[in-house]
């Protein structure tokens, strides 16, 4: 299997995810990697799959302004930066408007970005996702970010993380991902819990559930999952991947599961369950967004408590368009934090 890489860098951060991710599918495949300064978008090869990555400016692609601003605040604020063109190159955007695609192939895409929800810092990579949409062409995989830090370049475990991706991408693939659902929102009377299996999840659904059986509310529990924290063996089956319908059904199996015996202390409160890709907050805050209350803990575990915005719950709290109760952990859990 033939492979292209296509993508648009500033400072090499981009640049070096591109290189990262075709070190993983050489394990298997053919490999060129290439800028979209250096491709006639009316010359593409013909390629059996093309990845395309950019970096994530104001919410999505980059645009000739977002480039110069970022050129001009990075050199002068970062010491050891290198633009990777002299000129003002065009990006992603117009390169793709221009782009005679082939037909026949796969596509991947990803970008850099910030750590952070989605809906508040953007993504290049679905944005990039929603252009091909519009020519009616699936992915193989799902839109993937890797994390910059503030002076631009990688946060430690990017490199290794965006090898493995392109190891995975290097596997057969029978078919397209499904396209990416929005999670379905909670109805106005019930109360959305996010639950990502620590013990604070288990408080925060505890107390939802009180309040669910004396308000005569139903419940709604939410997991979202990322490629990072989809169960194990979900996303590739029998050495292809599998399509989102079938890693969020797995979620919601994982789900049930783990909530049941707290469940089955509340045995007259109706409870829906829903797995969802996504970032943990944006998620609950699109869910929640007509329910009557939003719950949280007040603490999480894998990806939760890094983001650089800010934890989970506190996202939450500044963004969701519902009342928001965060759960404090139990008294357990407060004498674990304080060892």
């Amino acid at each position: 299997m033939s492979t292209l890489i296509v993508y648009e860098s500033m400072f090499g951060a981009t640049h070096a995810v591109a290189e990262e991710i075709a070190s993983g599918i050489r394990r298997r495949n053919d490999v060129t990697v290439v800028s979209v300064h250096d491709l006639d978008p009316e010359q593409v090869p013909e390629a059996d799959l093309i990845v395309l990555g950019a970096p994530t400016h104001v919410h999505g692609l980059s645009t000739p302004v977002s480039r110069e601003n970022a050129a001009l605040v990075g050199l002068d604020s970062y010491s050891g930066l290198q633009l990777e063109h002299d000129q003002n190159p065009i990006g992603m955007a117009e390169w793709l408007e221009r782009a005679q695609l082939p037909a026949d192939a796969g596509f991947a895409v990803f970008d850099t970005r910030i750590r952070g929800p989605r809906l508040l810092v953007g993504s290049a990579a679905h944005h990039v996702a929603s252009l091909l949409h519009t020519r009616g062409i699936d992915l193989v995989a799902p839109p993937t970010s890797f994390f910059v830090m503030d002076n631009h370049r990688l946060e430690p475990g990017e490199r290794e993380r965006a090898s493995a991706w392109g190891a995975e991408l290097g596997l057969p693939q029978p078919k397209p991902f499904d396209a990416v659902l929005d999670p379905t929102p909670a109805t106005p009377a019930s109360l959305v819990v996010g639950h990502d299996g620590s013990a604070q999840a288990d408080d925060a659904l505890t107390t939802a559930l009180d309040l669910a059986a004396a308000l005569s509310a139903p419940v709604m529990i939410v997991r979202a999952w990322s490629i990072d924290t989809a169960p194990r063996g979900a996303l590739f089956h029998d050495g292809y991947a599998s399509p989102f319908s079938e890693v969020d059904a797995r979620v919601r199996e994982l789900l049930i599961e783990e909530t049941r015996a707290i469940r089955e202390r509340h045995p007259g409160v109706a409870v829906e369950f829903q797995g969802v890709l996504g970032q943990p907050a944006e998620v609950l805050i699109e869910v929640s967004r007509r329910a009557r209350m939003l719950v949280v803990g007040s603490r999480g575990r894998g990806g939760f408590a890094a983001l650089m915005l800010g934890s989970v719950s506190e996202q939450c709290v500044r963004h969701a368009a519902c009342p928001v109760l965060v759960v404090r952990p139990s008294g357990r859990d407060l004498d674990d934090e304080r060892s």
